[in-house]
Formats: C-alpha cells, sequence, structure tokens
C-alpha cells in the first residue's frame, strides 16, 4: 500500500474545522493534526533535511506518516514517535508498515518524557510535541516533556508545538521560553496554531 493509500483512508471524512469554516481541514482520524499541517510537516521536513526527529503524541500516525515520507523522500533520517495508548501504537505501526516507512519512523510505546532512555538518542533536529491524554494539552504535561527533550536539541534545531492557539497548555509553554530570549519564534496562525520555536547558540 501506497502513503497515499493510507492517508486518504485517514482522511475518507473531511470535515471543516468548526472554528475556521472551510479554511482548514480535520480528517476523520479523531486528535490528528490538521490537513494542512501535515502537510506543512512534510514541507517542513524536506526543506530541514533532518537526520533525528522526535515526537510525542503519535495517536493515529498522521503526523509520523508525513514526516516519515518526508525523510523517506530525503533519502535519510528517522522519526522516533511514542505514545501512552497500546492501541494508538498498534494501529499507528501498522500504517507505517503499510505505507512502507519502517525504515525512518519508529512507533514507541512510552510517554514523552521517557523517549530518549527508550531510544538512546544523544542529539536530535527537531522536535514536535503533541502528547494529549486529557484532550486539553495540560500544561505540566506539555512542559514536562520540553524540559525533558530540550536539551536533547542541536544549535539550530526547531521545536514545534501544536494546539498554542486553542490550548492553554501549550500557549502558555511557548510564552514563557520565546520571552527567555533563547529562542526565535513564530506561530503559524492554523485554526489550532502551530508554534515554532528555534534555538539559540548558548555562546551567542
Amino acid at each position: 500500500m501506497r502513503i497515499n493509500d493510507v492517508i486518504s483512508e485517514l482522511n475518507r471524512s473531511v470535515r471543516p474545522d468548526e472554528l475556521w469554516g472551510e479554511k482548514y481541514h480535520i480528517s476523520s482520524a479523531y486528535g490528528a493534526v490538521e490537513i494542512e499541517v501535515g502537510e506543512f510537516l512534510y514541507s517542513f521536513v524536506r526543506c530541514l533535511k533532518p537526520k533525528i526527529i522526535l515526537e510525542t503524541g503519535t495517536a493515529h500516525g498522521y503526523s509520523a506518516l508525513h514526516m516519515g515520507q518526508a525523510l523517506k523522500d530525503n533519502g535519510f533520517g528517522i522519526l522516533y514517535s511514542c505514545d501512552i495508548d497500546p492501541n494508538c501504537i498498534v494501529k499507528s505501526r501498522s500504517r507505517i508498515a503499510q505505507a512502507d516507512l519502517a525504515e525512518h519512523v519508529e512507533i514507541i510505546h512510552c510517554a514523552g518524557v521517557d523517549i530518549i532512555k527508550n531510544t538512546g538518542v544523544t542529539e536530535c533536529d527537531m522536535i514536535f510535541l503533541d502528547s494529549d491524554c486529557t484532550g486539553t494539552h495540560p500544561y505540566e504535561l506539555v512542559k514536562s516533556e520540553f524540559f525533558a527533550l530540550k536539551d536533547y536539541l542541536i544549535e539550530g534545531g526547531f521545536v514545534l508545538l501544536h494546539d498554542v492557539v486553542c490550548c492553554d497548555g501549550p500557549k502558555k509553554l511557548f510564552n514563557e521560553n520565546v520571552s527567555t530570549g533563547w529562542w526565535d519564534k513564530m506561530i503559524i496562525p492554523t485554526c489550532r496554531g502551530l508554534g515554532v520555536l528555534r534555538n539559540h547558540s548558548l555562546s551567542s
């Protein structure tokens, strides 16, 4: 099965976002990123050419499929994506295998704060934070993942936070860290909001 077939199955009942109407679209995979954000993640990874990506909150594997395909098209790189829901793990691993992306995507059953010890990663180029065990992205969860992973980010690396517009947890974390001056930042104003942070050299 090709990547497009797997994505199409997840998009089988696309609907406009309830807040933005026809501007952004939600797939039938409840909890997945907006369809347009999935496409953005693909293009971002294609441009960034990362060797290692860490993702928290695999859910249906929607974003992992897009980033994994970009890594495959780049010809190198691996995405480690984790979730605490065993059902999500099983289904996402199946989708990754169906899309022939197993060489570039590893789905791990663990909490986001434990992804380092479960992979042995010593550094990464990109982190995508999207864990959501309650439907609200609680601040303490997002904060704990950010501080557990940020020191493994290479100089000039990127942290992407989903839901920085619609959820208080990611929004608060994003605002706190951009105010420190250690991060370049921007918000891509999708219906849920995608925050982008790029770290500065500590010596600059």
